[in-house]
């Protein structure tokens, strides 16, 4: 998730870092790649939402992250801005590097009964600690 270069969706479009909210927490304290990761004390719980246009049932997504800290804590989330539509949310890792950071990912399908065409994705720090993502894609 580093905020200073472009991240690439599904679809191939390239999207300024600028448009995401709240990515302010840049941090080059702790780093996995590139210059900076995005750091979320529990006093700025979210961070790095983009909110994705043109959604439609059927379209599948995976959205990933590194992540270190916040085990059990810290999570990836998509969510539909319609209450109760769609909210899927992970913080089980599957894979670790040799540097501690932990992969998370959410891999899933827009439902056919989906009645809007935005889908918000973001981070979530839910615990007490400092957790640190990078390379969101």
């Amino acid at each position: 998730m580093v905020v200073n270069q472009l991240a690439r969706m599904e679809n191939g479009s390239w999207l300024d870092p600028s448009n995401f909210e709240n990515n302010s927490n840049q941090s080059s304290e702790v780093i996995r790649s590139g210059k900076y990761s995005i750091k979320l004390p529990s006093s700025n719980t979210f961070a790095m939402g983009i909110q994705l246009d043109s959604i439609h049932p059927g379209q599948h997504y995976n959205v990933s992250t590194w992540r270190k800290g916040g085990k059990g804590r810290a999570f990836v989330v998509a969510a539909s801005e319609k209450q109760g539509e769609l909210y899927i949310q992970n913080c089980e890792f599957y894979k670790t590097d040799g540097k501690g950071w932990d992969k998370i990912s959410l891999d899933f399908s827009i439902p056919s009964n989906y009645s809007t065409n935005k889908l918000k994705v973001y981070l979530w720090n839910n615990g007490n600690d400092v957790v640190y993502f990078d390379d969101f894609t």
